[in-house]
C-alpha cells in the first residue's frame, strides 16, 4: 500500500509535558489494525493529504476535508487510519476541548493545538494531519435554544483564517491537513466550510462494505458459516457498520458467560478456550442480532 515517507521512519513519541501529547498518533498506531478499508473513503483521504504535500500547489488548496455521514459507519477511525497509512501522523482533536465558559478560552485552546501540532512537526520531522472528531457536536455548531455563543463566533472566524492563511504549517513547509467528522453540518455556519475552505466528502457503506467488515469479523470458514452471515447482512443491511462489531462482541460475551460458568482452573485455560475456533451457531446469533437490533436508549423517569 503506498505511501508518503516522512524523514523519520521511527520517531519516539512526543514529549508528556504537554495535555496534548496523547492526542498525538504516528504512523503504524492505528486506531483499529483490523478494521475494513472503504476504498472510496481511502481516495477521498490520499487525494487530501497529497494535495496538501506538491508545491505546486501551496497555498491554492482547500485546507478542510469534511467526511460526513450516518452515525457509527466508521468515519473518525477511518479518516485517522487512512492518515497514518499514508505516512501521516495524526493530531486527533476532540469536540470537547473547544468548550470554555470564559471568553476567547476555545480558541486559546485551540491556538495552543495548532501550536503543539506544529512544534510536534518540526521536532520530529513528521508530516501531520489533524483530524476533528464529531465536529457537528462542538461549540462551532449553533444551539437550538440558545443559537450561537460569542465563543463559538469566535472559533469560528479563527477556523475561517486558519483556512485562509494556510498557517501553521508542516515542517517541510507542506499543508498541514484538518478533516472534520460529523453527522450534521447543518449548524455550522455556512462561510466556515465554502468551496475554496473545504471539499466535501460524503460516507455511506455500502452493502457490499458491511458484508467485507461481517466477514472480517466473524471470519466463517465453511460455506454454512459464510452463507449464514451473508442472509444476516442482508436482513440487517439498514444498521450501522458499528452494529457488526457490537454484535461480534456479543458473541464473544455469550462465549465468556458459557467460559465463567464452566469454571476452567486458571486464566491460561480459559484463554486458550477463549481462542479455540468453533464454528458459528446461526440460532445464537440470530437471536443476538435481534436483541441487538432492537436495542435503543431508554427513560425510565
Amino acid at each position: 500500500m503506498s505511501r508518503i515517507a516522512n524523514l523519520a521512519p521511527n520517531p519516539p513519541p512526543p514529549a508528556a509535558s504537554s495535555p496534548f501529547a496523547g492526542l498525538i498518533r504516528m504512523p503504524g498506531q492505528y486506531l483499529c489494525p483490523d478494521g475494513v478499508v472503504f476504498d472510496e473513503l481511502e481516495r477521498a483521504i490520499r487525494r487530501h493529504l497529497f494535495k496538501q504535500v506538491l508545491p505546486s500547489l501551496k497555498g491554492r488548496v482547500e485546507r478542510y476535508l469534511i467526511i460526513q455521514g450516518p452515525r457509527g459507519t466508521g468515519k473518525t477511525v477511518s479518516a485517522t487510519d487512512a492518515s497514518l497509512r499514508y505516512g501521516f501522523a495524526v493530531a486527533l482533536l476532540p469536540a470537547s476541548m473547544l468548550a470554555s465558559e470564559h471568553e476567547g478560552g476555545a480558541c486559546a485552546v485551540l491556538d495552543d493545538f495548532m501550536s503543539f501540532a506544529a512544534e510536534t512537526s518540526r521536532s520530529r520531522k513528521m508530516r501531520i494531519a489533524i483530524v476533528a472528531d464529531d465536529f457537528d457536536l462542538s461549540i462551532s455548531a449553533a444551539d437550538g435554544q440558545m443559537g450561537r455563543t460569542i465563543n463559538s463566533l469566535l472559533v469560528t472566524h479563527q477556523l475561517q483564517q486558519l483556512a485562509d492563511t494556510q498557517e501553521p504549517r508542516n515542517f517541510d513547509d507542506s499543508g498541514m491537513p484538518i478533516i472534520f467528522t460529523g453527522n450534521n453540518f447543518t449548524t455550522m455556519r455556512a462561510s466556515l466550510f465554502r468551496d475554496g475552505r473545504a471539499t466535501w466528502h460524503t460516507h455511506r457503506p455500502t452493502l457490499d462494505d458491511k458484508l467485507a467488515i461481517a466477514f472480517a469479523l466473524f471470519n466463517p470458514r465453511s460455506y454454512d458459516d459464510r452463507r449464514l452471515i451473508e442472509r444476516l447482512v442482508r436482513t440487517y443491511r439498514d444498521e450501522s457498520v458499528a452494529f457488526w462489531r457490537a454484535l461480534h462482541s456479543d458473541l464473544m460475551t455469550d462465549r465468556l458467560d458459557d467460559i465463567i460458568s464452566r469454571s476452567l482452573p486458571d486464566v491460561s485455560a480459559a484463554e486458550a478456550e477463549f481462542r479455540r475456533p468453533v464454528p458459528l451457531d446461526g440460532v445464537k446469533l440470530w437471536a443476538l442480532a435481534r436483541v441487538r437490533a432492537k436495542t435503543r436508549p431508554m427513560s425510565f423517569l
